[in-house]
């Protein structure tokens, strides 16, 4: 009983880490639009986060590499 409530844990902490990561993702837009009313302008607050976004995910894309390498 006690190894399926660990399951269970789990799994809600992955489906609630999804959900964040997600929110992340649309939150930008509506800081851009809502509050900096910033629609139309190039740099953006949205693109700005999704440059850092994408640094990040290749960062941890990158040490995933260097990790199964060294195995």
């Amino acid at each position: 009983m006690r190894n399926d409530l660990t399951i269970i844990g789990r799994e809600m902490t992955v489906f609630i880490l999804a959900a964040l990561s997600l929110a992340m993702m649309i939150l930008p837009i509506y800081i851009d639009v809502a509050w900096m009313n910033d629609a139309r302008h190039e740099t953006s607050f949205t693109e700005t986060t999704q440059e850092i976004m994408l640094a990040v995910i290749a960062t941890l894309f990158f040490i995933a590499v260097r990790r199964s390498a060294v195995r």
